[in-house]
């Protein structure tokens, strides 16, 4: 799983901002109205920067794990009620010890 490092909420906060700009270039698009006045020949058009666009698919990403995770919990959810669910003490350890790792060599880099 990729990770996203950093301050990712400035990241979102351009993202939206392109996206809101690119919403009002479809509208006066639609409209055929824009600076010009009624039926203007010029267009506006907007191009998303890369960072942009780099956005656009982390946000798809992170939508996709969201819908992985709801499923993967609801599958718990219900093998727990309905008295399924076991989990060896193996599993639980190499878990904890797998994730005391990764904390540690994120701390490093």
């Amino acid at each position: 799983m990729d990770k996203i490092r950093g301050d990712y909420n400035q990241y979102l906060r351009t993202y939206q901002k392109s996206i809101s700009q690119l919403d009002k270039v479809q509208k006066i698009e639609k409209t055929g109205k824009g600076r010009g006045g009624e039926g203007a020949k010029k267009k506006d058009s907007l191009e998303l920067t890369g960072l942009s666009k780099e956005i656009k698919v982390a946000r798809e990403k992170i939508s996709q794990l969201d819908s992985q995770e709801k499923a993967r919990v609801n599958e718990l959810k219900e093998s727990i009620q309905s008295g399924t669910y076991d989990v060896s003490g193996d599993e639980i350890a190499g878990k904890i010890i797998e994730t005391a790792r990764e904390v540690q060599f994120d701390r490093e880099v």
